[in-house]
């Protein structure tokens, strides 16, 4: 993976959804920033843009969560079975 984007556009009816509300993402990428997982690049513009892309140090963060992605696919029926209140 050689490049990783985060475009967001938080318009009305724009159909988005997700159970982090858009506060909750921002604080995390803020969180992101500030560690230097992740580079922020702001443009002066109408309306307003923001990208985020992962820095040197994000990226070498990959590595070591890929085999929990593996496990995760390979255990999905399992994961999806356990009981949720």
């Amino acid at each position: 993976m050689d490049q990783f984007q985060l475009k967001l556009r938080a318009a009305p009816g724009s159909g988005f959804r997700s159970s982090s509300t858009s506060a909750e993402i921002i604080l995390q990428l803020k969180e992101m920033v500030v560690s230097g997982l992740v580079h922020r690049e702001m443009y002066h513009q109408v309306p307003p843009k923001v990208e985020y892309s992962l820095t040197e140090f994000g990226r070498s963060l990959i590595e070591a969560l890929m085999p929990f992605g593996e496990w995760g696919e390979q255990n999905m029926a399992r994961i999806e079975a356990i009981p949720r209140d």
